[in-house]
């Protein structure tokens, strides 16, 4: 019996881009394609695109409103070759390979095209040519039709720049605040490296793309819990080397916690929580816990869509989780996240500022006030009106009745403290929250029948000094006491419009902000 051999064509067809339309993909991994191509070009030619007035890092624009996307990067822009790759639905860059590359399977460009939009156009000059390469994609007629070719216009005759514009119309993704913000976190996030270092810059709608570190808790002994480490394994032939970081949130939240894995310096997988670890439920682990680790080497495959990795049937991920928990300082830092879980619960830290003044005659501590009011009726918080006088009758704050009717509810959930002013019993009610860390650490403001103090336990000075739970509980008492003193000096004369000055003066030392804040 004879045998020969035959060739079969085995392109993909064009038809099989409308397939992508019937996925669904996360917002942040299908924009994520586009900066991904631009900044590539960028790192490819940095030493080239340094040199020009408007190549110092790559800028990437997106423009997104109900009838189109334009996005714009400023990048080396794309030859002949380069040009036809980005049309044809599977066309993988010759350097795809190359360690740290972040252009890896050549669909980037098109699925995300076509997930966004049934419309697409591609327009793009390269640096140091003259030449502008523009085509446009309908994906209804690529399914109905299946075209084996896509006519690009060539002009010749171009104004020299270097840029490469996509433009998605007939949109199939609804824009609306909340997506828009969530994509401007995320991309934040995913890129922070590149955007800290000053190579990239990524614009939302005119809003900048940024990256605010979080903040960790800080030791008593000095500095805050971080730890580094690197480490490798094996499985089979294949050997796996990572790097990484782990800490712990000063305040917890579990919308950024977990382990975020890394290559080529860009953000794959947010939010990574292996059981073994992290546990379930609401551990402490879970609100705390934070880190990176950079995946290096060529044996770790991602997904298509550059969204997580994807680990082979052979246990190799069992593997790392297992080499991970047993590093000595991700053990640490989980010991750590046991040993403070009953430290830093903010109910106990007001309880413990509340015992402080549980044996003093001077500020009385009064249980919480509970009222009765209309169901149908929304009774709404006064406005805190500033301080302008001394006297609390002279307040213009319109304190609504409340009846005596159905429902009963607490009052505000303030802390209520009794002191004597004037011959008369004033109510100081305390409210006690982190804020911003330049912002005041105590004000005294009018409020219903007698006083508001806040407390800001996020202040720079406050935070950096008093970072237990029990001087945490000294630092709120201090302030109680201050603003006590000063509603009860008027029983000697002084004027609260004085005492304030006192107050200020504080705040403006206590709030300078720290080296490098903004």
């Amino acid at each position: 019996m004879e045998k020969t051999t035959k060739a079969f064509d085995v392109t993909a067809e064009s038809g099989i881009i409308a397939i992508w339309q019937r996925e669904k993909f996360k917002l942040d991994r299908v924009f994520s394609e586009f900066v991904d191509n631009s900044l590539q070009s960028y790192l490819d030619h940095k030493d080239t695109l340094d040199r020009l007035p408007d190549g110092k890092k790559c800028f990437v624009q997106i423009i997104w409103n109900a009838d189109k996307i334009v996005i714009t990067d400023n990048a080396f822009g794309m030859n002949e070759e380069e040009f036809a790759r980005a049309l044809k639905p599977k066309a993988t860059n010759p350097n795809a390979l190359r360690n740290n590359q972040l252009s890896v399977y050549g669909l980037g460009l098109k699925y995300a095209s076509v997930y966004l939009g049934n419309h697409y156009s591609i327009s793009s000059t390269r640096y140091g040519s003259t030449i502008h390469y523009y085509a446009e994609v309908d994906v209804p007629e690529f399914e109905k039709n299946n075209p084996k070719n896509v006519d690009a216009i060539v002009s010749d005759t171009f104004p020299e720049k270097h840029e490469t514009i996509l433009e998605i119309t007939s949109i199939r993704i609804k824009r609306t605040p909340d997506k828009e913000r969530d994509l401007r976190e995320k991309l934040g996030i995913i890129y922070n490296h590149y955007i800290n270092s000053g190579d990239l810059s990524i614009s939302i709608n005119g809003i900048p793309v940024s990256y605010v570190r979080p903040q960790l808790r800080p030791k008593e002994e000095g500095g805050v819990y971080f730890e580094k480490f690197e480490d490798s394994f094996t499985v089979g032939d294949k050997k796996y080397e990572f790097s990484g970081w782990m800490g712990l949130l000063n305040r917890g939240n579990q919308a950024i916690t977990g382990i975020n894995l890394m290559q080529a310096k860009r953000c794959i997988e947010l939010g990574y929580k292996p059981k073994k670890f992290f546990g379930t439920g609401n551990s402490f682990e879970n609100s705390r816990v934070v880190g990176e680790i950079v995946f290096n080497g060529e044996n770790y495959v991602l997904s298509f869509n550059k969204d997580g990795f994807v680990w082979a049937d052979d246990g190799a991920e069992d593997v790392f989780i297992e080499k991970l928990i047993n590093i000595p300082q991700v053990k640490y830092i989980k010991r750590m996240a046991h040993e403070l879980t009953y430290t830093d619960d903010d109910d106990k830290t007001k309880k413990k500022t509340q015992n402080i003044f549980k044996n003093n005659s001077s500020i009385v501590l009064t249980p919480p006030t509970v009222t009765k009011e209309k169901k149908e009726k929304k009774v709404e918080k006064p406005n805190d009106t500033k301080i302008e006088s001394e006297e609390p009758k002279q307040t213009t704050i319109e304190v609504h009745k409340k009846e005596q009717i159905e429902v009963e509810t607490k009052k505000d959930g303030y802390d209520r403290y009794s002191v004597m002013v004037n011959g008369k019993n004033a109510t100081l009610c305390v409210e006690i929250q982190q804020g911003n860390g330049t912002e005041d650490w105590i004000k005294l403001e009018k409020y219903e029948d007698g006083y508001l103090l806040k407390i800001n336990t996020g202040n720079n000075f406050i935070g950096e000094n008093f970072n237990t739970q029990t001087s945490k509980a000294a630092s709120n008492a201090i302030a109680i006491v201050l603003a006590t003193s000063m509603l009860k000096a008027q029983n000697s004369g002084l004027k609260l419009s004085e005492a304030m000055l006192l107050l200020n003066s504080m705040n403006e030392i206590m709030g300078k902000p720290k080296d490098g804040d903004q």
